[in-house]
């Protein structure tokens, strides 16, 4: 390792010290690291050896041991007396304590010297010239050498770190290209799939056993324990690598002992550290001292050798005595005789304790000597036994770990670091009577010998031991002349330097060793990691795989199909244990190398085996690590673009990687238990990710449980290869279970290996696996073949409590029980390093672990812990999350067994400990045990980057506080402000609002049971808690994805609310930052001035659609949970109390309807103790139905089981309009549903809808894993057939619209729809028809208005009479309806109640006495007299829904907009909506040049027209309003000089001028009409032309208000006008045509200098929807830079092309096939462009070569405006993906966002008092004023002219204030503002018609 030995020699052990030695030479070479020493060696390199030193080469014979009894007997007592704490030294300070100096290398002081050196003879040269020349020196040249060499050591050893830096810098540029090629080629090996090279990948952990004699190195371990040890392991942290440390002095239980274990786990740690730890780096520390140790009685024994043995004892007791406890094994491979473990024959050893123990410990220590002596004196006198079968009976434990961790490896660097320490003491052999006592601890002695002398005959052992370890190892610290004190010998308290010496040194030995390891080691990137990971994993997997011949050749016929046939992908499926992984694991190994020998080719393996690690635990992480591995493969390890994080882009990176597969280079890709992947994205639920159809050359397999994850549903729905992994059967079960026996070199009796294969194959209680099967072997593999067989379950739950049970014996029970019971009650699992801060917490553990030892840091071994988890190490994994590798049990067996044998039983207990650790208050309260600190959060060193929260206590705290009845403490955490934003900002948004939902309801139902003074004072904390649930959950649409934004959301709730209350505190207090955001950088913070101040009703907005929704449901499991469905073809799953999405169901088509039904609670499906919950039928756009079952387990956290139960074409070439099944009524399951189609123009059926009546009886008994099933057809009727032909139309084409059965299943109410065209035409509404036959029972007239929605009063039925309620549009009915009193020719229809008339019903729904509808996108509410209405979403309402009857405070509403809401109603009847909206969008925006006013523009519907409206920029209060457009406004422009506006109506192609003098102002209102004093009309009316585009129609005036820029859509021209006609009265209104774009042209913007325009134009595909793969190509968006010249004469400069690739999936609505530019803005400087496009792409361009500077993905829909502030740092952008957006307008890094909550239409920005501000309107009519707080302008830029309609001064406009400033500074000057005194950069004069004087 580089650090060389070192002699320590102790300051009172000799006198003097030469004076030659005084000075030395400064120097800057390694080899003068002790020059002294070197000379020494030299000289004395041939003088002969003490007899210290003498060894034997290998035996010493019987003469030489005669006393070996006495020896042994010595030995045992001494070490196994200080084992159980018989001769514990005494606690008190030694009189002659020695005062020392600390010492290190080169330091010399009192003759003490610590030395470097490789080799004894140079150790032993320096002491002993030292010692010669002692007297030459006396006390005070020694003092003044001390310093000289003080001051020589300071200097030297900063040359000397030079140098060595120097040197290694120099080793490492010859090894660099070395190590460099071997990583290299390694690499690629790895990635390419390469199961051999894995096992080459070091794994980041270094393990280091140490090795001594326990009493002599008490002090020293100690102090290593305490002081160097965590030193190194936070040096290898900084690194990335783990370090621990094996110290065998703790943790050893009496079971080990009384197995004799002790020895076998040594050495099996030993094995283990050198294999685990980094190559190169040091893996033993053996602390070589004056004590040999103790000397083991061998545990098994080989038979030849025992027979041997036993040839030479004639002894017949000791015969007697040696067959008793040496049993012979005919199990083990080859036979071997085994020591009994000792309460065989003495039963008390592990029942007794305290003074009991002893006396049946020394019963036991008289039964060993015996033995021992017998055997090793047989052992040695024998001559058919080698040398080093001799040598175990004479080698101490400590000899013989030596030899195996640093003696016995050939081949291999030295890994090993020995620290030799002597006491001349010691070595004299006489001892003063006083001393013995402690001199027994540190030396062998003959204590039978009076006095008691040293034991020669292990002198000599100490010798060998000592020669071969100085020959071996090359690292050495050695310390010689350390003095004895009597009454201790040597102490840290006696000893403090030199244990401090000794401790630095081994520290810096170490530390250099392990630098040196991690720097020549290969460093692989963690792609390569983690293939090797997999790797290793699989092959160790594929070598246990045995027998199974039929499922192995199954399987790889998929590998031998030609590689350019187009194959499906195979599904390898069986029950839990069934042996998936094993023969995944099998099929990669052996199918690649058959590939691979099949073709010359080079195929590219990918195995993954999910959950194993922390990038295979999750959809997301599998795919970028597979597309990464994928195209290092390609690329062959060259540099190349990062691999997008998104999942959308994941997913077609993941094709288009896998298409890069050739017939040279196929591509192997195995994918395991895609079932153990958590539900993000739906990766498991719905593997969209996985393709229907390989492309050539590529293999792609995947194993999955068929019933859990949803994962082998889907993918049956798929065109599939299929393999399934059946029950064992009983050959296969006995041909596995001996290969696995024979890897352990066991086996089993005949008898034996019967009944284990009859339990194996059992299946009378459940399906033989090979789970069962292996977990059989683990409990029989170590039966000896004289015991019995244990008692064996025959189920695997069964056989996993008898190994739980196994571990608790070994192991200890409370270290199992608390172990499994914190694994189990920890909702994410826990990391190795929490596990073990958390046990060592636990006394109980501690006590039981730490039986007769007491380490210095009362902290769990992590011996103790490695053992455990070897034991474990096949039935957990470990998982990524939260910051760390969290270990959790592999199998769901496992899972649940370890819930119910430890969790359940102790869960207040379990989870207080957990709350306490997440609190910090462990490590407060243990400050002795190492536990580390679990603050909130951790700042960043640097102080610079960002710091780090504690996800594990954010995510963990709130639960175990719950849980462990701390309520106090759980309200002080979830109300603080910081804690919630921490779990906001760590992404667990929906989990913290059901910690304080939770919270809420704990806290009223225990304030209940037990109201005392302390509940009480929490009661009072109820509405906070409350108020802040309901804060977040409305919030979390926006937090999940931006958790950024709490403090945000925050302030933007209404002032009123105990939320903004606290984060208003913590705003002004703290300012907003964020604590583990760096010191200095304040976040900005945007407030919504103008924000309506009312409790607002909507309880939480849910986010996840992409498309409209088109049904919603609160009627599942009793209102607990929201069922959505929508065009995007998914059903989503929603929690009704924290809106977190929970489950997810697809199709293949658009979703028009849905209808569920509860099925009755008293029946179980799906072979579980589930309820039967809901079926679900959603009928879809191609005709389809779908149906499902859904079941949901009330324990919190369980996911619901979703089962598909059918999928059958109701309908051809015609959408499933609506469908309605029967309620379940007297816990009878529903048995029927009704279909009805829309109306088609198909002559051959006559275009009229369909309802059709199915049996499903038969799909609801289809169990998990069944076949999907199809209804049967009853009856089927055309509208004309239902409505009687005298009552309607029969040509015209009717569709059936909607369908409803009554509370009593008895009769079916079908609607009739009309198309859009026929409206008003129709006769009647509908018909009431009987559910058994469909024949017409009466028909309800409509009043020639078509029906939009009808229902049935589910809690009114008297038995003849229902109540209807019917939705047209003008009316909205409750009707009586009586049908059993109709026939085909009566309507007995009666009109109940008439709610409204004046609005037009969409969709409705009714609970108890509740009504609800949707008109556009308003919301409306009746109860009895009250009425509630509210523009509720951004787009029109499709649907809404109320609970059943209990659950009668909510309402659910789906909309256009994708978005779900839902709605407290108590709170909406209470609401007072704001009037101050547009009827509808706020569709145009402009800001007057003043900065006084804004001025807004609506939209118009059917029969209401669009409005102007006023507001005042500071308050952003509405001044007044203009209605009686007719057409809606699309863009308002003031021209600056601000005496004219124009407005432009979008539809009728018109620019409305307006006079400034009569428009409007801050103080007055204005008339629309009387202001107006031109019209100009664009281009003629046509129909193609009335779509809206965000942004269309911008209108731009030159700076000197000359000119005025438009489009014409009609011509796609770019159209001029001359500002001094139009602004005249009725004016001339002639254009001129500047050029045409290639598409429809979206208007103009002029530069402040007026020398360039930009104009732009979209680009127009069909609208009509169709599939993604059939979206027409965008065409040719344009966007052109034009020069003014002279009046409006401009020349073109540049026209770029929008980009034509396909936006990612889930950013824009594909059916749309909009992709060009919608929005451009110039900077005021004139230097940037910012371009806006359809998709959300916003760029930043350089004028006038329109470069791209910066681009970004800004919005996830169309950019509707981008604005730039006045100085032009900050870019400002609003889309309709409802967001406005903050830009830095150099680089387009994102400085913040914010919500507005609607699609944002128009935006402008201004300046008050010196504070930026935004002014947006939205698609819900708002104009919403924003102020953004923590943003600095710099000085805004301005241009200087005159304008041309008057004759004002030349000047300037101020943008801090809006005021005209005269006079025309220099150019490119800065100069204050003459009104506000603000900074402003004159950039020069603006291009103006106007001549102005220089």
């Amino acid at each position: 390792m580089g650090c060389g030995s070192s002699t320590y020699t102790d300051p009172e052990s000799v006198e003097k010290r030469p004076h030659s030695a005084q000075h030395q030479p400064k120097t800057n070479s390694v080899q003068h690291d002790n020059p002294k020493g070197q000379n020494n060696n030299k000289q004395n390199e041939n003088k002969p050896k003490d007899d210290n030193e003498e060894t034997s080469n290998c035996i010493i014979d019987e003469s030489k041991n005669k006393n070996s009894s006495r020896d042994i007997n010595n030995q045992i007592q001494d070490e196994k007396d200080d084992d159980i704490g018989l001769n514990e030294p005494d606690n008190k300070e030694n009189q002659d304590k020695i005062i020392h100096e600390e010492l290190g290398i080169e330091v010399v002081q009192d003759g003490s010297r610590l030395v470097t050196g490789n080799s004894n003879e140079m150790a032993k040269s320096v002491c002993e010239k030292e010692e010669e020349s002692v007297a030459l020196l006396n006390r005070e040249e020694q003092e003044q050498e001390s310093k000289d060499l003080e001051k020589e050591s300071d200097e030297t050893n900063d040359g000397f770190r030079e140098t060595i830096n120097t040197l290694n810098e120099s080793i490492d540029e010859v090894d660099a290209g070395k190590i460099s090629q071997f990583a290299r080629e390694l690499k690629m090996k790895i990635i390419n799939g390469c199961f051999e090279s894995a096992s080459k990948c070091d794994s980041k952990t270094i393990r280091l056993f140490v090795s001594s004699t326990f009493t002599d190195t008490k002090a020293e371990r100690n102090y290593l324990m305490r002081h160097i040890y965590p030193d190194i392991r936070d040096f290898c942290a900084a690194r990335g690598v783990s370090f621990s440390v094996v110290d065998m002095r703790w943790g050893i239980r009496d079971e080990a002992t009384n197995d004799h274990m002790t020895n076998d786990i040594c050495m099996t740690e030993i094995e283990k550290c050198r294999r685990e730890t980094i190559q190169s780096a040091p893996c033993f520390l053996y602390l070589g001292f004056n004590k040999y140790g103790y000397k083991p009685l061998p545990r098994t024994i080989e038979i030849s050798e025992f027979k041997a043995i036993l040839n030479n004892i004639d002894d017949e007791n000791a015969l007697s005595l040696i067959n008793k406890w040496y049993k012979c094994d005919e199990n083990n491979i080859p036979p071997i005789y085994i020591l009994q473990p000792i309460s065989v024959h003495i039963p008390e050893y592990l029942t007794c304790r305290d003074e009991e123990r002893r006396s049946v410990i020394q019963q036991w220590y008289t039964v060993e000597e015996i033995l021992k002596e017998s055997l090793s004196k047989a052992a040695l006198m024998s001559s058919e036994l080698s040398d080093e079968q001799k040598n175990k009976w004479i080698f101490s434990v400590t000899h013989q770990e030596v030899i195996a961790g640093m003696l016995k490896p050939n081949g291999e660097e030295n890994r090993s670091l020995c620290v030799m320490r002597n006491i001349p003491y010691l070595k004299q052999g006489q001892f003063q009577k006083d001393d013995i006592k402690f001199a027994c601890r540190f030396i062998d002695m003959d204590r039978t010998v009076e006095p008691h002398v040293i034991d020669t005959n292990v002198k000599k052992l100490i010798g060998k031991l000592q020669d071969d370890t100085l020959k071996k190892c090359g690292n050495i610290l050695k310390y010689d002349g350390i003095k004895w004190v009597q009454d201790g010998g040597v102490t840290e308290q006696t000893h403090q330097e030199y244990i401090k010496a000794m401790g630095k040194q081994v520290g810096k030995s170490l530390q250099g060793a392990i630098k040196r390891a991690i720097e020549t080691t290969p460093d692989m990137d963690s792609v390569t990691q983690e293939c090797a990971s997999h790797l290793k994993f699989g092959y160790s997997r594929a070598n246990s795989f045995f027998g199974r011949v039929d499922l192995i050749d199954e399987g790889l016929k998929y590998f031998k199909v030609n590689g350019e046939v187009t194959r499906v992908p195979l599904v390898v499926h069986g029950i839990s244990g069934a042996g998936k992984t094993s023969l995944m694991a099998a099929l990669a190994y052996r199918g690649i190398k058959q590939i691979d020998d099949s073709s010359s080719s080079n195929p590219v393996l990918v195995v993954r085996f999910c959950g194993t690690t922390p990038l295979s635990s999750s959809g997301r992480v599998l795919l970028k690590s597979i597309c990464d591995q994928i195209k290092e493969a390609f690329d062959d390890g060259q540099p190349s673009p990062p691999i997008s994080y998104a999942y959308a882009d994941l997913i077609v990176e993941f094709k288009r990687q896998i298409g890069r597969a050739t017939a040279e280079r196929p591509i192997v890709i195995l994918i395991d238990s895609l079932d153990q992947l958590n539900d993000d994205d739906f990766a498991r639920t719905e593997p969209v990710w996985i393709p229907n159809q390989l492309p050539p050359h590529v293999y792609l397999a995947v194993s999955t449980l068929p019933n859990i994850g949803g994962s082998y549903k889907y993918l049956k729905t798929t065109d599939i290869s299929e393999v399934e992994v059946v029950p064992l059967n009983l050959d296969d079960a006995r041909n596995i279970l001996s290969a696995w026996l024979k890897i352990s070199k066991r086996t089993l009796t005949q008898s034996q290996l019967n009944t284990v294969l009859s339990v194996a194959t059992d299946s009378t209680t459940e399906q033989p696996t090979a789970l069962r099967l292996r977990l059989l072997c683990d409990a029989v593999v170590g039966v000896e073949s004289y015991s019995n067989l244990p008692e064996l379950p025959n189920t695997v739950t069964g056989l996993i409590n008898a190994f739980f049970e196994r571990l608790e014996v070994y192991h200890g029970k409370e270290l199992i029980q608390t172990c499994f019971g914190l694994l189990s009650t920890a909702r994410f699992g826990l990391s190795e390093s929490e596990l073990i801060d958390l046990l060592s917490c636990d006394d109980n553990v501690m006590d039981a672990v730490l039986q007769y030892h007491k380490p210095p840091e009362k902290r769990l071994p992590f011996v103790v812990f490695a053992r455990l988890m070897n034991d474990i190490k096949d039935y957990v994994s470990i998982r990524g999350g939260l910051g760390k590798n969290a270990m959790t049990w592999y199998h769901r067996q496992f899972i649940e067994a370890s819930e119910r044998t430890y969790k359940n039983k102790n869960l207040l207990n379990l989870s207080n400990h957990l709350s306490k650790y997440f609190d910090n208050t462990f490590s407060k309260e243990f400050p002795d045990r190492g536990i580390a600190p679990q603050p909130l959060y951790w700042k960043s060193n640097d102080g610079e980057s960002e710091g780090r929260i504690n996800l594990s206590a954010v995510a963990e705290l709130p639960a175990a506080l719950m849980a462990g009845q701390r309520r106090k403490r759980c309200v002080e955490v979830l109300a603080d402000p910081v804690f919630l934003s921490a779990k906001c900002y760590a992404g667990f948004g929906r989990d913290l609002v059901g910690d304080l939902f939770d919270l809420k309801d704990t806290l009223s139902n225990f304030v209940m049971m037990i109201p005392n003074d302390e509940d009480r004072a929490m009661d009072s904390k109820d509405d906070t808690i409350n108020d802040l649930a309901e804060f977040i959950r409305s919030q979390m649409n926006i937090l999940e994805k931006n958790t950024e934004l709490f403090v945000q959301q925050g302030m933007d709730q209404i002032k009123s609310t105990i939320a903004r209350s606290l984060i208003e505190e913590y705003q002004t207090k703290d300012g907003g930052l964020l604590p583990w955001v760096p010191n200095g950088i304040k976040r900005p913070l945007v407030e919504h001035i103008n924000k309506y101040q009312d409790s607002h009703p909507c309880a939480m907005t849910l986010d996840g659609h992409t498309a409209p929704v088109t049904a919603v449901s609160l009627q599942m499991i009793k209102g607990q949970a929201i069922i959505s469905a929508s065009e995007d073809g998914s059903v989503r799953l929603w929690d009704r109390k924290t809106g977190r999405q929970i489950g997810k169901m697809t199709t293949k088509s658009s979703i028009r309807t849905m209808s569920i039904t509860e099925l009755p609670s008293s029946k179980v499906y799906f072979n579980t103790s589930l309820p039967c919950g809901t079926a679900v039928f959603v009928g879809c756009e191609d005709g389809s139905v779908y149906v499902w079952r859904v079941a949901f387990s009330y324990f919190k956290g369980k996911e619901p089981m979703i089962v598909p139960i059918s999928i059958f074409q109701a309908f051809n070439d015609t959408p499933v309009q609506t469908i309605a099944v029967e309620s379940s009524v007297n816990d009878k399951d529903c048995s029927r549903i009704v279909t009805g189609s829309c109306y088609t123009l198909n002559e051959e059926d006559g275009g009229q809808g369909e309802v059709k009546l199915w049996d499903i009886s038969e799909l609801l008994t289809v169990q998990s894993g069944d076949e999907l099933r199809e209804p049967i057809l009853l009856s089927m009727k055309t509208r004309h057939e239902i409505a009687i032909a005298q009552y309607g139309n029969k040509e015209w084409n009717v569709g059936i619209k909607a369908l409803a059965y009554s509370p009593d299943n008895a009769y079916i109410a079908v609607g009739f729809g009309l198309p859009t065209y026929m409206s008003g035409k129709g006769e009647i509404l509908g018909a009431v028809v009987r559910n058994e036959t469909l024949e017409t029972a009466c028909v309800i007239d409509g009043g020639n208005f078509q029906l939009h929605y009808l229902e049935f009063n589910k809690n009114y039925s008297n038995g003849e009479t229902y109540r209807l309620l019917i939705s047209t549009p003008y009316t909205f009915e409750v009707c009586l309806i009586t049908p059993s009193k109709g026939n085909n020719n009566n309507r007995s229809a009666m009109l109940f109640e008439k709610l409204d008339s004046n609005h037009s019903s969409g969709a409705f729904t009714t609970t108890e006495n509740i009504y609800g509808s949707a008109v556009a996108s308003m919301l409306l509410l009746w109860k009895d007299s009250q009425k509630f209405e509210f523009k509720a979403h951004g787009g029109p309402l499709k649907t809404v829904d109320f609970g059943n009857a209990g659950i009668t405070k909510l309402c659910v509403t789906g909309a256009a907009d994708s978005l779900v809401k839902v709605w407290d109603v108590d709170k909406c009847f209470e609401y007072e909506p704001p009037d101050q909206l547009h009827n509808f969008s706020c569709t145009a925006l402009g800001i007057d040049p003043q900065q006084g006013v804004i001025v807004t523009g609506g939209d118009r519907g059917s029969s209401i027209f669009a409005e102007l409206r006023s507001w005042n920029s500071r308050t952003g209060e509405m001044i007044t309003y203009s209605n009686g457009f007719s057409d809606k406004l699309t863009n308002i422009q003031y021209c600056p000089c601000s005496r004219l506006c124009c407005v432009r109506k979008g539809e009728n192609n018109q620019i409305l001028v307006y006079g400034m003098s009569t428009f409007v102002n801050a103080s007055h209102g204005f008339d629309g009409r009387s202001a107006k004093i031109n019209t100009i009309t664009v281009s003629e009316n046509k129909e193609t032309h009335k779509r809206y585009v965000a942004g269309r129609g911008e209108l731009s005036f030159t700076p000197d208000c000359a000119w005025l820029v438009s489009n014409s859509p009609s011509s796609r021209d770019v159209k001029i006008y001359s500002v001094s006609e139009i602004g005249r009265k009725n004016g001339d209104k002639t254009d001129i045509a500047l050029g045409s774009h290639n598409g429809d042209t979206m208007g103009g913007h002029f530069s402040d200098s007026g020398r360039y325009l930009i104009t732009w134009c979209a680009d127009y595909t069909n609208e009509s929807k169709r599939s993604y793969d059939d979206a027409p190509q965008p065409r040719n968006s344009e966007l052109k830079l034009w020069e003014r010249k002279a009046g409006p004469e401009f020349n073109e400069v540049k026209c770029v092309e929008a980009d034509k690739t396909r936006p990612s999936v889930g950013t824009i609505n594909p059916h749309r096939g909009h992709h060009g530019f919608s929005c451009a803005r110039i900077s005021p400087d004139g230097a940037k462009l910012a371009v806006g496009t359809r998709t959300g792409q916003l760029q930043v361009r350089s004028i006038p070569s329109l470069d791209i500077i910066a681009n970004t993905t800004a919005h996830e829909n169309d950019i509707s405006s981008a604005k730039f502030s006045p100085d032009g740092e900050l870019l400002v952008t609003g889309s309709m993906d409802k967001w406005v957006s903050l830009w830095n307008s150099s680089n387009l890094d994102r400085i913040w966002k914010y919500y507005v909550g609607c699609g944002v239409t128009s935006l402008d920005v201004y300046i008050i008092d010196k504070v930026f501000r935004i002014a947006c309107g939205d698609t819900s009519g708002r104009m919403n004023v924003l102020e953004v707080h923590n943003v600095e302008l710099g000085p805004v830029h301005a241009y200087s002219g005159r304008f041309v309609h008057d004759d004002s001064p030349c000047g300037f406009r101020c943008r801090w204030c809006g005021a005209w400033n005269e006079g025309e500074p220099a150019d490119d000057s800065v100069v204050n503002c003459q009104f506000c005194s603000s900074p402003i950069h004159h950039i020069g004069q603006f291009l103006s018609e106007v001549k102005t004087e220089t």
